[in-house]
């Protein structure tokens, strides 16, 4: 099952340009790529954006990054087209 999960989620990424609201967004090597923002939106656990921000990062990243904010993150969900959210549901 978490196979089918994760290939959905590639398969999004794969067309990025039809779920980005805006120019120039995402297009950058950052913290979370779009596949991360995706992927927390649909798994975060529902307490604080912070604490579900800090559990994310422990639990995905191998690499030591920084903590994104929570009005980072909130900026950068603006970018993201809710169609996206529809596709993967199918």
């Amino acid at each position: 099952m978490f196979y089918y999960i994760k290939d959905t989620f590639d398969n999004i990424v794969k067309s990025i340009d039809k779920y980005v609201l805006g120019e120039n967004k995402f297009t950058r090597d950052s913290k979370f790529s779009f596949k991360d923002y995706v992927t927390f939106l649909c798994f975060n656990k529902g307490t604080s954006n912070q604490a579900d921000l800090e559990d994310f990062i422990e639990d995905n990243f191998t690499r030591d990054i920084q903590l994104i904010t929570r009005q980072a993150f909130s900026k950068q969900r603006t970018f993201i087209n809710p169609l996206v959210f529809k596709e993967i549901s199918k």
